[in-house]
């Protein structure tokens, strides 16, 4: 669950709290400048210890006292503000990680305005799907310890101003949309090739096209040879596995047809043994992503109309 904080970072009772700094704001910075005083300048001396440069991707973790939280992590945006968000996507999805390896049940992330230069609402958003990101898991067929799910974790973002409530609302259903087709595709990607065949790629994006009101064609062997698909054809020779040529097609209810057409082409080999096994034996073992264009247009095209996007 991902929720909006109003509260001052400091009074958030949290098992853990992220700040996310850049590389100016380490150095001085109002918001870690504030929290590090409240807790005794432990923030900066573990920092200066653990060479924790607040680089994109970079975490230090520190048990503190002095504010409501049990924890504070710093998560690194980089050298300076990113107005593409991407910085704050892959500290939101490392703060989601230091989540669930500490097992924090509640967990607030908060960033400053010199670190994110973006309207609040939209650095929500941003933020969302990172930490939806981060906490994504592909246990399907693991049968050990690891294979219990973490305890579900409630997230609270701070940003630096005030955010409407309707705003922050649909900041978070378009994060978790995105978030849920970009786990599909994960989810496709990560299925071993035995099981994620031609069919079973079509009959999941068939599922998946109803259930968003799309239009699907599944063609099989005969429907390409009678389109004069004969390189795709060849390619299909050699496997004993059916082909299936997967065609999606959304269209936004009520608009007027456009009189332009897109068209996203995703590559759908399941499996490329390599023709006559040219790649070394640990290379073959990652063929099986051959598959990832077709599934990331699945996700996209299946993203589209859950959002009920417009031409």
């Amino acid at each position: 669950m991902i929720d909006l904080a109003s509260q001052d970072p400091a009074d958030i009772e949290a098992e853990l709290l992220a700040l996310a700094v850049g590389e100016a704001e380490l150095e001085r910075g109002p918001l870690l400048d504030r929290i590090d005083a409240l807790v005794g300048g432990v923030l900066r001396r573990a920092a200066a210890d653990e060479r924790f440069r607040a680089k994109p991707g970079q975490t230090l973790v520190a048990h503190v006292r002095g504010v409501r939280a049990h924890r504070i992590a710093l998560v690194g945006l980089g050298a300076g503000p990113d107005p593409s968000g991407q910085a704050l996507r892959v500290a939101a999805g490392c703060a989601a990680r230091i989540a669930a390896g500490v097992g924090a049940a509640r967990t607030a992330l908060a960033w400053s305005a010199a670190g994110v230069s973006l309207p609040d609402a939209r650095a929500c958003e941003i933020a969302a799907e990172g930490v939806l990101l981060g906490g994504y898991r592909y246990d399907k067929y693991l049968t050990d310890e690891r294979s219990r799910r973490p305890g579900a974790t409630s997230f609270l973002l701070r940003p630096p101003g005030a955010v409407e409530t309707a705003d922050a609302a649909c900041a978070f259903e378009r994060a978790a949309s995105t978030a849920k087709a970009v786990a599909r595709a994960r989810d496709l990607v990560n299925e071993p090739a035995g099981v994620m065949t031609p069919t079973a790629l079509a009959e999941t994006a068939a599922g998946w096209a109803r259930e968003a009101g799309m239009s699907v064609e599944i063609l099989d062997r005969a429907g390409c040879a009678a389109l004069g698909m004969g390189l795709f054809l060849a390619v299909a020779q050699g496997s004993t596995q059916e082909p299936r040529f997967i065609h999606l097609a959304y269209r936004p209810k009520g608009k007027t047809p456009a009189k332009k057409i897109i068209a996203l082409v995703g590559k759908g080999v399941t499996f490329d043994s390599g023709g006559l096994s040219l790649k070394p034996s640990n290379a073959m073992e990652d063929m099986k992503v051959d598959m990832s264009g077709a599934a990331g247009v699945i996700a996209a095209i299946g993203v589209l109309a859950d959002l009920g996007a417009p031409y």
